[in-house]
């Protein structure tokens, strides 16, 4: 039975941390497209066209008969046949980590893998068979008890592929807007141990900050993500404190390109959804990235919360469609460079929330309750891209489809 985690004591600042180790990058092509499917939570495994029979690990060739293998979904289902625990080896980053347990793991779809398991498993148990992308983004296989177990997230090796949020110090960038205020609760009730809520001006009020205050778990920090003295100033004095940061600035309005738009609401949609992004990356992810490796307080992932209209635009919402798509593009940079410092990137595609900004788009929409519930969701299962609502799962299933097909279907 996992131990349940304990509050970690505060570090010798004299001590010095540890340097981040990642696992190898991805060498093969097939791969890569294994850790496009495990970034979604999906199960997938290569299939035969010809033989019908799957296969693991990741080939570009059936290794039966030759023939052409295409990703399929599979049943998650497997026993453990044998295990064994690494307790020395010369890989830099098992090195951190040793003991470490694995095993080999027959599927209910026929192969046989080595995969990473959980503390809760034993020889002969049946598991649920997951793929996770590891601190490099690689894609590996992690074997989970079939019925969930008590404190079965606090499992060490499991954590060190998710960015559960139980006993970190977590950063959202703007507590002022809706959002950041329900992830602010919904971080208390997933057990984060302190919560900055960014704060652009200390000196005005806004709704709900009575009540935000009250709460011992949760600091209102000055962060104005328009000024990048602002941002500079934070980061030094709060970036050695924080393990998690999730950015929630967001700026919408309604109006097309040509007819009901305007150039200044485009410029403020730019500066709040790309350039302020820009800034907490720049004076954040440096400090983060050189903690990732710390065996107690590991600095473990960046969040970023993008509407899902980045990928396909939206005629009535232009500019917010518009800085959405660099946004998401800025983000995507920024997980290929994290890769190489073992810090996470992840992105929460979300769609129409049921707000006063949001009443041109019919329903279904979502709430911010909805949209807070599913990032912690997210990081509890290491899944990197997640959706909110049924418009954003239905435009990404749509977009990984026909991307142009996509986009003409968004036409009123």
């Amino acid at each position: 039975m996992t131990k349940p985690l304990t509050t970690p004591k505060k570090k010798n600042p004299l001590v010095k941390s540890e340097i981040a180790q990642v696992l190898p990058a991805i060498r093969s092509r097939a791969a890569l497209a294994m850790s496009c499917h495990a970034s979604l939570g999906n199960f997938v495994l290569q299939v035969c066209d010809d033989c019908h029979s799957s296969t693991y690990p990741p080939r570009d060739r059936c290794p039966k008969c030759w023939g052409e293998l295409k990703w399929k979904p599979q049943k998650r289902v497997g026993v453990l046949l044998a295990d064994t625990t690494i307790r020395s080896t010369n890989n830099l980053y098992f090195q951190q980590h040793i003991p470490w347990r694995i095993g080999t793991i027959l599927l209910d779809e026929g192969p046989t893998a080595f995969a990473h398991l959980h503390g809760d498993i034993k020889i002969g148990d049946e598991i649920v068979m997951n793929i996770m992308l590891d601190r490099s983004g690689a894609p590996a296989l992690f074997a989970l008890p079939r019925k969930a177990s008590l404190h079965m997230e606090d499992d060490y090796q499991y954590r060190q592929f998710t960015a559960s949020p139980k006993n970190r110090r977590v950063l959202i960038s703007d507590g002022r807007n809706k959002i950041g205020q329900a992830l602010a609760k919904e971080l208390i009730n997933a057990g984060a141990e302190t919560i900055y809520l960014g704060n652009s001006d200390m000196n005005l009020f806004f709704d709900g900050k009575e009540s935000l205050s009250q709460n011992p778990k949760i600091k209102l920090i000055p962060l104005n993500l328009l000024n990048t003295e602002s941002v500079t100033k934070t980061a030094k004095q709060y970036g050695g404190k924080i393990d998690l940061i999730i950015n929630t600035a967001y700026h919408v309005r309604p109006g097309s390109v040509a007819f009901s738009g305007k150039i200044t609401e485009l410029q403020n949609s730019l500066d709040i959804n790309v350039n302020a992004l820009s800034r907490l990356a720049k004076a954040f992810c440096p400090t983060l990235s050189s903690r990732s490796g710390d065996k107690e307080r590991p600095a473990v992932a960046f969040v970023d919360l993008v509407s899902v209209f980045s990928l396909t635009g939206h005629p009535s919402y232009a500019s917010m469609s518009a800085s959405s798509a660099a946004r998401l593009s800025l983000i995507n940079s920024l997980r290929t460079e994290m890769k190489t410092t073992g810090l996470k990137v992840y992105s929460i595609l979300f769609g129409p929330i049921d707000d006063e900004w949001h009443q041109e788009i019919l329903p279904p929409k979502i709430s911010h309750k909805q949209l807070a519930s599913t990032v912690i969701e997210s990081l509890k299962k290491g899944q990197e891209i997640s959706t909110v609502g049924n418009v954003a799962k239905d435009i990404l299933l749509r977009w990984q489809l026909d991307p142009l097909l996509a986009i003409k279907e968004m036409s009123p």
